[in-house]
């Protein structure tokens, strides 16, 4: 009997998985980092990230093709596209660390931790080249299915106030950014912690403390009552906005130049919106898609060359009827295969020892008759091409995998299953 047989299953793996957990389930949503678990999930992302196949042609082409557009007028928008669990929200959301270039507490950033290709990260060192010689480099990431309401103007820009550290009501944003232009944003905050009422910050229009720190904080103030300060704050900045193009790109505006590093120049920035296709389907469809692209146009236009929108959705733009009307807009497409996924599972979860390869495919060997037997005579039973495979997915046995697949699109028609991160914690539960 040979040696081999009496290994542990643990010792295959190149990390036991009974060893680690992956943070939060692996389970997040693009969007701004709020707190320690979720900068925990987003280092393990940037870490198990496989930045090959589509993956790394995705990067590739994104980088170049906004690189290569700084010169002209307008930067052509991305769709990513593919099935419900190809890792499309995993790509954006690594994408937008790698822009920024995500701090960690430690020192650490999110271009040391992901293993990036040589060319990638001669494209990153490019894109810092180029924010040194404009207002410096910010992203803005969300999912635009989170925004209230139907109108994509407001929520566009609740991603982009989000990502500023800015309240997410509009008319509360626009005081906000009132303040900032004046120099005095960091200064009211600072005041009414000190006051111990920082949740006043977000109720301006009552707040008695918030209107005596604005009285002692702007000039302009200086002769008017708290009661008079709160009038004028309602008439300037009152509830009955109604949300134009021009307020969305005006606040926008205001945003970018608070994020600049260097005054009157625009950072390079990139927008990502997760989940448009479900926003637009969900809402008032047509109507809902026109509104949409006649924003997206607008902001490209007047932002230029300057600012990046890269969107996602489960199909490729001319393969839907409803969304091929943005094809103009979205003209750089990525699309990501089921290849990809089963890439990154097993250069991460399912990885093995170098040590342990041998043995392994000597003990598959032995039983491959047995294996061959699963679900015989289904349209999943075993064929020739799985014998490739067989050692890469253990102790995923390709027939059991297929029926995985089937099972979860069968009861999850929202897709959350499927999606590659939660993949991945199907796949570490049922190794480990």
């Amino acid at each position: 009997m040979s040696d081999h047989q009496y290994i542990l299953n643990k010792e295959v793996f190149h990390r036991d998985p009974t060893g680690y957990t992956i943070p939060n389930d692996g389970v997040t949503k693009v969007g701004r980092i709020i707190d320690e678990n979720q900068l925990r999930v987003a280092r393990y992302e940037l870490e198990s990230f496989v930045c090959e196949g589509s993956y790394y042609n995705g990067l590739k082409h994104i980088l170049e093709s906004f690189l290569d557009n700084l010169d002209h007028p307008v930067q052509p928008a991305v769709w990513v596209s593919g099935f419900f669990g190809s890792g499309k929200s995993h790509l954006v959301r690594v994408l937008e660390f790698l822009w920024s270039d995500l701090a960690f507490p430690d020192g650490a950033t999110a271009r040391d931790l992901a293993k990036l290709p040589p060319e990638i990260k001669a494209l990153l060192i490019q894109l810092n080249t180029e924010g040194r010689r404009n207002g410096g480099i910010w992203s803005a990431a969300g999912t635009l299915s989170a925004g209230v309401g139907d109108d994509p103007r407001t929520a566009i820009l609740q991603i982009v106030l989000r990502a500023a550290d800015l309240p997410e009501k509009i008319d509360v944003a626009r005081i906000h950014l009132w303040l900032a232009e004046y120099g005095i944003l960091e200064k009211m905050r600072q005041r009414l912690i000190d006051a111990e009422r920082p949740r006043d910050m977000g109720r301006p229009f009552v707040s008695n403390v918030f209107a005596e720190a604005l009285i002692e904080l702007h000039p302009d103030f200086s002769k008017r009552t708290p009661e008079e300060a709160r009038d004028d704050l309602r008439r300037q900045f009152g509830t009955d906005i109604v949300m134009t193009n021009d307020l969305m790109a005006s606040m926008l505006n205001d945003i970018f130049a608070m994020k600049s590093t260097e005054n009157g120049r625009m950072p390079l920035v990139l927008l990502v919106l997760d989940e448009v296709q479900q926003y637009l389907t969900i809402g008032e469809g047509a109507e809902q898609l026109l509104a949409f692209q006649g924003v997206i146009e607008d902001v490209c236009s007047r932002f230029k060359s300057r600012l990046l929108i890269v969107a996602t959705g489960q199909e490729a733009l001319q393969a839907n009827t409803l969304l091929q009307r943005l094809q103009g807009r979205f003209s750089l497409r990525v699309t990501l295969d089921s290849k990809d996924v089963d890439t990154v599972l097993r250069q991460t979860i399912l990885r093995k020892k170098e040590s342990m390869k041998a043995p392994l495919e000597e003990t598959i060997n032995a039983v491959t008759g047995e294996i061959s037997r699963h679900l015989d005579g289904s349209k999943l039973a075993y064929h020739a091409q799985d014998e490739s495979v067989l050692a890469l997915d253990y102790p995923l046995l390709p027939t059991r995998k297929r029926f995985w697949e089937k099972v979860l699109h069968s009861v999850d028609e929202g897709g959350m299953s499927t999606q590659l991160r939660n993949q991945l914690r199907i796949t570490f539960d049922g190794t480990k």
